[in-house]
């Protein structure tokens, strides 16, 4: 019989899934060469690199996740973005801003690489590091830059990216966060799209990740949500008639969770949020799978909420998760066949979503009154291939919801 109470695991698995093909043939967590797992990233890799030969050579060097050193995926994937990162602060010094932009969102996505899937080991965390520290850099030359916003909370601090438009007072707000393999530092069609539409802009890690680690990853981690637009609605700098919340994946979950729980957000997206199907794992599974292709993300998955998974728990666990499910039709807020939500709430996703079933979709339309979908096409989880041409139609329906009367 199936656990309900590991719907959690699933969950963060799930949010930590590949768009695109994965190998059926399972390999042991350290075939990295094998490369099976990491086929749809390395393609997206490559379209935000856009030299296919660069990605191809740094693969090719790597045969292991451990350690720190030449080989190791984190430290190849590192090295690359340095060279980048070098090359921008040349064209940088030499007055040419766009094209060491360029190369710096490059060794971005490089560092982002390098720092997957855990987050965990130090060579992961030099790369996050350098993942972190180019965004400065980036921010420096960006239309619309963020200011540094820090929100004390449960004795820690979460730290905001903050981008405001530009001779505006009093601007409305949107909070943005991507999933659990997402960060507040790739934002930049959401950030820059909105700031040019006259919006203010707060972008976050969720709990568990990026810089806000001093959280586990729980059901109710959208506590993070809450506590920011407390503290800017206490400011007073920012239209609280107008706010809105964008979510990818994992961050869509908790949009749909926030648009059903609070009454400041008058319009909210959620991008291919993870709903009930992807919630369902057998207890007696987890070890195998630890030791399969998939098996560094669920290793990252288990760290996010604070289990070592070289020493996992299984009961424990599961009595953990049991007690507090991520379900959102466990939880009452989908599935009812009752309006849960009042506002106007956009869902966007493929069609052939291995992760986010059409059922879920269709079950968070459903719940709420003013509810839209958008499935595109066949593409997978978050038509990532599509969102060039369907990401400024999100903030355009957005921005329309935000500014009705």
């Amino acid at each position: 019989m199936k656990n309900a109470g590991l719907v959690g695991f699933q969950l963060l698995l799930a949010a930590l899934t590949i768009s695109g093909s994965i190998g059926a043939q399972a390999h042991t967590v350290d075939s990295v060469v094998n490369l099976d797992f990491w086929e749809g990233r390395l393609g997206g890799l490559t379209a935000g690199v856009g030299n296919q030969a660069v990605v191809e050579m740094t693969t090719a060097r790597i045969n292991t996740f451990y350690g720190d050193g030449p080989g190791v995926w984190s430290y190849e994937w590192r090295n690359t973005g340095e060279y980048y990162e070098s090359l921008a602060d040349r064209h940088l010094q030499g007055g040419d801003g766009k094209l060491a932009k360029k190369n710096y969102v490059r060794a971005l996505i490089l560092y982002k690489m390098g720092y997957m899937p855990g987050n965990f080991s130090p060579s992961e965390l030099k790369a996050y590091g350098r993942f972190r520290d180019v965004m400065y850099k980036i921010n420096d030359q960006l239309e619309y830059p963020f200011e540094l916003v820090e929100i004390p909370f449960e004795g820690h601090t979460i730290v905001v990216h903050l981008y405001k438009p530009k001779d505006i007072d009093n601007p409305p707000l949107v909070l943005y966060t991507g999933g659990t393999d997402g960060a507040k530092e790739t934002g930049e069609n959401a950030t820059q799209g909105l700031a040019s539409r006259g919006f203010a802009v707060a972008a976050f890690d969720l709990a568990g990740t990026g810089e806000s680690m001093d959280w586990y990853t729980r059901p109710d981690s959208h506590k993070l949500h809450k506590r920011i637009l407390d503290w800017f609605e206490k400011s007073g700098d920012f239209d609280f008639s107008r706010v809105g919340l964008i979510g990818g994946s994992f961050g869509g979950y908790y949009a749909v969770r926030m648009a059903a729980e609070d009454e400041r957000l008058k319009a909210v997206i959620n991008h291919c949020g993870l709903v009930h199907s992807a919630f369902d794992i057998s207890p007696e599974a987890i070890p195998q799978a630890l030791l399969s292709s998939t098996g560094p993300l669920m290793r990252s998955s288990l760290r996010r909420m604070g289990f070592d998974p070289d020493n996992l728990d299984i009961e424990a666990f599961g009595q953990l998760l049991e007690n507090d499910p991520f379900s959102l039709v466990q939880l009452g807020v989908v599935g009812t066949g009752e309006i849960t939500i009042d506002i106007p709430l956009l869902t966007v996703n493929g069609a052939n979503d291995a992760v986010v079933a059409l059922d879920d979709m269709y079950m968070v339309d459903a719940a709420a009154a003013k509810g839209e979908l958008w499935i595109i096409g066949r593409a997978a989880h978050c038509a990532p291939q599509e969102m060039g041409t369907v990401y400024p139609h999100m903030l355009d329906w957005l921005v329309e919801k935000l500014n009705e009367e």
